[in-house]
């Protein structure tokens, strides 16, 4: 054997005796940081037990007002006299007040409709002292007297204060003035025959872009209620004018109000029951 081959073969050895410590090492410093590398825990969310859930029952219920003379006077101060007798009798004897919504279709009309709006308002506000209840009709104020004559729909419901929307709009070219003032009567006396301190509230129908005749019956049920001494809410008075340009941008199909709309329309009503 020459004496390159034997240095040759003592350097390839002294490589291999290199990898195999650098190996050895690497595995140490390895197992070490293993060991020192602390682990992660998952804490799991505990489970809401019954107390806790009454508890948050409870702050809830706390958290809604407790109906009194003192609330009610400013919460009622927007409304007329009779409505408000009736609001506190109620209160005074310990009862609710039942609360009923009559009108066309266009109370449903929008996303939501003027009369979930006006619902949603008054839970909100009154909690249980009212009671919510409405009758939706998609036709004239002849055809509903006849549901009710032949007991298709009923009054019979004990209702305190009724807002009535006294289908004025489908009655254009149907059904005259003096006839639809004739079906408001009959419902007022139909109401109070079985709660006999009751109260009709009338509301027009909402507006018409470039609106002619239908204005003029409009006009005719203000005076009407005045006369009859029956509380009007005016809503009207929120609306655009009828040959604004913006008040197409409030209707949507077959001149209904359009959630914008809708909006508008409760938001005068929530003003009339609900003061502050």
């Amino acid at each position: 054997m020459t004496k390159k081959v034997l240095f040759a073969y003592i350097v390839l050895i002294g490589c291999i005796l290199l990898l195999v410590g650098g190996y050895s090492q690497w595995k140490d410093k390895l197992s070490s940081f293993q060991r020192e590398r602390p682990t992660q825990t998952v804490v799991s969310a505990a489970p809401v037990t019954e107390v806790e859930q009454k508890e948050t029952v409870e702050e809830e219920e706390a958290a809604v007002e407790p109906m009194d003379s003192v609330r009610l006077q400013k919460l009622t101060a927007n409304q007329d006299e009779s409505v408000r007798a009736l609001f506190q009798k109620r209160l005074d004897s310990s009862e609710k007040v039942d609360f009923l919504m009559i009108g066309s279709t266009s109370m449903d009309y929008g996303d939501s409709g003027y009369a979930e709006r006006l619902q949603v308002a008054l839970g909100e506000t009154y909690a249980e002292f009212i009671t919510f209840h409405k009758i939706s009709f998609d036709g004239t104020s002849s055809e509903f007297m006849k549901e009710i004559e032949e007991e298709r729909i009923t009054l019979d419901g004990d209702y305190d204060v009724v807002l009535m929307e006294p289908f004025t709009l489908r009655n254009n070219g149907k059904v005259i003035i003096e006839k639809e003032h004739a079906h408001i009567k009959t419902v007022r006396g139909q109401l109070s025959g079985f709660v006999e301190d009751s109260v009709l509230i009338l509301q027009p129908p909402n507006p018409i872009y470039k609106m002619q005749y239908y204005e003029t019956q409009v006009r005719a049920l203000n005076t009407f209620a005045g006369a009859q001494g029956i509380p009007y809410i005016n809503h009207w008075l929120d609306w655009p004018a009828k040959d604004s340009a913006d008040l197409p941008l409030l209707l949507g199909e077959n001149s209904m109000p359009n959630s914008d709309g809708a909006e508008l329309w409760a938001n005068a009503l929530i003003g009339y029951f609900i003061a502050e």
